[in-house]
């Protein structure tokens, strides 16, 4: 019998203007690139796994 839930990855999608596209997990940080630079956030204080 299936419960019919399936888990999600915990995941952040980063679209950028040129096109391009990155994938971080929990364990990444994302990065303020040149929008703003200096600026970092871990994911794990964001996201739930």
């Amino acid at each position: 019998m299936s419960s019919g839930f399936r888990s999600r990855k915990a995941e952040a999608r980063v679209y950028r203007q040129d096109g391009s596209l990155s994938v971080l997990g929990s364990d990444d940080s994302l990065d303020g690139e040149d929008v703003l630079p200096g600026f970092t956030c871990p994911l794990k204080d964001v996201l739930h796994s």
